[in-house]
């Protein structure tokens, strides 16, 4: 067997590929390039997840585009490689927009409590808060700002959010009129999205996620590549992905010939009420679906 695809996790995701890598495997996952610490761009390795640079000018850009009177922003990251990396993308297009920076903070991997911090958020009078922690600790920090009412008095923003399966198990209630970025939404009006929600609701009784959307665009990557050199070596498989361009879960999609990095859409959604939820999955409205223009991202790394 040398192909694989899956593990989005930012935990265990480098760990798999590494170990995918040097057995002379192909590896089709959902991590982006700056989650794999002091790791190259591995020749075998392909990634579907926009990169953070592309999914912070996906958001913060739209963000201020569309809350001109926002002027005063505040960021929160956490001590990780992704966190650290969406940071000096976040420092770097608030520069490029002239936004002001009233302040930052930085916390621990396992920081789970924030009375100090949002004290220290409100003090300084932001008008949107950029959070740039991920999965679980990113919901722990949006429970309490919603529990001390600090939504109320600022606007939040999770760049890098878990998409449907976070805003499920945030609930409604808590997720109203909050701003998230996300790498899928399943309500995007594409083709091949309309496929995926199509199948997976009539074989699961469920709408695809994030994890769900990359392992599947991933398995057929690999499966087309395949058919088409005519090969099950990993070399032609790997020279017929570089480059390509295809139709995606987010619409056009482009694979980096030099980093194999995505080039797609990132989306930012607006979270919804329950009065305003047409069912239970309908808890976000898309506000701004591009792919960001390439002079605001950088490649992270170059394949050998």
């Amino acid at each position: 067997m040398r192909f694989f695809t899956g593990a989005a996790s930012p935990e265990t995701g480098p760990l798999i590929a590494d170990q995918l890598v040097q057995a002379g495997c192909v590896y089709a996952c959902g991590l982006g390039v700056d989650e794999l610490a002091d790791a190259p761009c591995h020749r075998s390795m392909f990634r579907w997840s926009s990169s953070p640079q592309a999914a912070v000018a996906a958001t913060i850009d739209p963000l201020v585009a569309l809350l001109p009177n926002a002027g005063r922003w505040f960021v929160v990251a956490p001590e990780t490689t992704l966190g650290l990396a969406l940071l000096g993308a976040a420092e770097d297009r608030m520069r490029a927009l002239a936004v002001e920076q009233v302040g930052s903070a930085r916390i621990s991997a396992g920081d789970r409590e924030f009375s100090g911090l949002f004290q220290r958020i409100l003090a300084a009078r932001p008008d949107m808060v950029v959070l740039l922690a991920a999965g679980g600790q990113s919901s722990a920090l949006l429970r309490h700002a919603v529990n001390i009412g600090a939504h109320c008095k600022t606007g939040l923003v999770t760049v890098w959010s878990g998409g449907l399966h976070q805003l499920q198990s945030l609930g409604p209630d808590a997720i109203e009129g909050l701003y998230f970025g996300g790498q899928y939404w399943h309500e995007a009006s594409t083709p091949a999205n309309r496929f995926l929600v199509a199948h997976t609701r009539a074989r699961y009784g469920i709408n695809p996620n994030a994890p769900l959307a990359a392992e599947f665009i991933g398995t057929k990557l690999l499966i087309d590549a395949i058919t088409a050199s005519g090969s099950s070596d990993p070399g032609p498989v790997i020279a017929a992905l570089e480059g390509l361009a295809y139709d995606g879960p987010t619409g056009p999609e482009t694979i980096g010939a030099r980093d194999h990095q995505c080039d797609k859409a990132y989306y930012l959604l607006r979270g919804k009420g329950r009065r305003h939820m047409r069912d239970p999955d309908n808890l976000a409205d898309i506000i701004n679906a591009a792919r960001p223009e390439a002079a605001a991202i950088t490649a992270a790394c170059r394949t050998a």
